[in-house]
């Protein structure tokens, strides 16, 4: 299928929606096992995420979760 196309070299969720035409929370939840999808989709999605090293963004998924390890500080 050729080579991610993100440019941090990891493929996105989004990519992958594109690639296997269905849609991002699609393959959210084939990737984690949840809502009713069928066994046919889950497997396409995971093929396609080994195929091409998919390993989920730490930092969107801290932000999805409000958590992001940041802390302010503000002087005045």
């Amino acid at each position: 299928m050729g080579r991610p196309m993100s440019n941090c070299g990891n493929i996105t969720v989004a990519e992958m929606a594109k690639r296997l035409n269905v849609s991002g929370a699609t393959i959210t939840k084939a990737l984690n096992g949840k809502g009713r999808i069928s066994e046919a989709t889950i497997r396409r999605v995971r093929e396609l995420a080994e195929e091409l090293g998919y390993r989920p963004n730490p930092y969107a998924m801290r932000m999805r979760h409000h958590k992001t390890g940041a802390i302010s500080l503000l002087i005045d």
